[in-house]
């Protein structure tokens, strides 16, 4: 950011710099589920691997999500009879000789 835009910024009342700003409004785009070629379009990049560089990272909300998803016991989501634990069925043990 360059002297005159840190004097115009703070002329109209903005208090974070213009890379600041250029973060969070890509954050904001992400965590609302904006494609990612079409946030690394507005921020210029030529691909989206660059975008998601600099913008990896894992809200709060996606992680509750993830929680809940691998809370539903395996019953509830696997379909019947595709899966079953027996003696028959079960791993071989490694025998100690």
């Amino acid at each position: 950011m360059t002297h005159r835009d840190r004097r115009y910024a703070r002329r109209v009342g903005i208090a974070s710099s213009l890379q600041e700003l250029r973060h969070y409004s890509a954050t904001q785009l992400l965590a609302a589920g904006t494609d990612l070629n079409t946030v690394a379009g507005r921020l210029g990049h030529a691909e989206g691997s660059t975008t998601s560089k600099f913008y990896k990272f894992t809200r709060p909300a996606d992680q509750r999500a993830a929680a809940v998803t691998l809370s539903v016991p395996m019953s509830a989501s696997t379909p019947a009879g595709t899966w079953r634990s027996t003696a028959a069925t079960a791993p071989p043990q490694l025998s100690r000789s």
